[in-house]
């Protein structure tokens, strides 16, 4: 059959393209005006918040710095992007997280930048200004910062200095949010509320369990809230989870039924008695052939999704993701593992 190991070949190919995740690191934020260990507490707390977005695959700070040690390579005075380029040559990721906090009168100002390792380009650059007590800076600052880094910008709205707003993302992507049972979009969005107050957000997909948390707003102040739904459970029929299967299977039915008929219309033209039925025959067994390998290839990529979700699904597992129902506050933050992610943040 021709094309079939061409195919093949490509399916490692097909399957790869289908993760949406970036493999990063984050380097420690350099401080000014803001002591080590507040700064290293704000490090920790973006990395877990990138985490969180489900953009990013984060490489954990313990095992960052075990390869470095074993690399011999000192992040001490790390903070161009060259050297941020070095450090993700040596981890193996493919862009790098880096930038600065600083302390200037009464405002904590942080800039982030994401470095593509291969390139060194610069892929985005985050800002974030904010004038109150650094712990508000951590638990809601680096939320923003986080969307800011995952999502495209036109899709997150730029945060008014006035107003009060919900910025939602949910994982999956593409989840309804409602806000007091009013649908207002879907994640990831900026959605403006009322004012200051108490606010239930809801997020729903089809195939996933409803997600409900209730979340506090202040005056003129964006919060973050990061949906992170579980599949739901039972026997029932999940069109994102099982779809590709019923596709995979279909397409590959009419692959072989595609090719039986390509094999027939091939031993009529050798048995053709004149040249116009050899050529009528002969177009016949070409598109017969196109249809099975347009078929295959459907097939192929279907069973490819399939295998990634359930590679993803025995990941998250071990990760221990699930889907938060109420508030989790965060109290060690320089020690933090990637697991212990809180979904609400925000910041003025």
């Amino acid at each position: 059959m021709r094309g079939t190991r061409k195919l093949i070949l490509t399916t490692p190919f097909m399957i790869a393209c289908l993760s949406a995740q970036t493999y990063i690191a984050v380097l420690p934020l350099s401080n000014l005006g803001v002591s080590s260990h507040e700064a290293a507490a704000l490090t920790d707390r973006l990395r877990s918040e990138l985490f969180s977005t489900g953009r990013f695959r984060v490489l954990e700070r313990n095992l960052m710095q075990q390869i470095l040690r074993e690399q011999d390579f000192q992040l001490t005075g790390c903070t161009t992007d060259e050297c941020a380029v070095q450090v993700g040559q040596l981890l193996g990721v493919q862009q790098m997280v880096g930038g600065s906090i600083s302390l200037v009168g009464e405002t904590f100002t942080t800039s982030i930048r994401l470095i593509d390792v291969e390139t060194g380009e610069i892929v985005k650059v985050a800002t974030y200004d904010y004038k109150g007590p650094i712990d508000e800076l951590l638990s809601r600052g680096m939320g923003i910062i986080a969307a800011n880094m995952a999502f495209e910008s036109e899709l997150m709205g730029k945060i008014p200095e006035k107003g009060s707003f919900l910025l939602v993302s949910s994982n999956p992507q593409g989840a309804k949010v409602f806000i007091d049972g009013t649908q207002k979009g879907n994640a990831p969005a900026n959605l403006p509320v009322k004012g200051a107050g108490e606010y239930t957000v809801r997020v729903s997909i089809s195939g996933y369990e409803e997600w409900v948390q209730k979340v506090m707003v202040g005056e003129d102040e964006t919060v973050f809230v990061n949906a992170i739904l579980a599949e739901e459970k039972g026997g029932g029929f999940n069109v994102r989870k099982h779809g590709p299967l019923v596709l995979g299977g279909g397409s590959a039915l009419a692959a072989a039924l595609f090719r039986i008929k390509a094999n027939q219309f091939y031993d009529e033209a050798k048995s053709a008695q004149d040249l116009d039925s050899w050529h009528q025959a002969n177009a016949n067994t070409e598109r017969y052939d196109q249809l099975c390998y347009t078929m295959a290839g459907v097939s192929t990529l279907a069973f490819g999704y399939s295998l990634y979700q359930y590679i993803m699904e025995k990941r998250g597992k071990t990760l221990g993701f699930r889907s938060h129902t109420g508030e989790n506050r965060l109290t060690s933050l320089p020690n933090q593992r990637e697991e212990e992610k809180r979904p609400v943040m925000g910041g003025k």
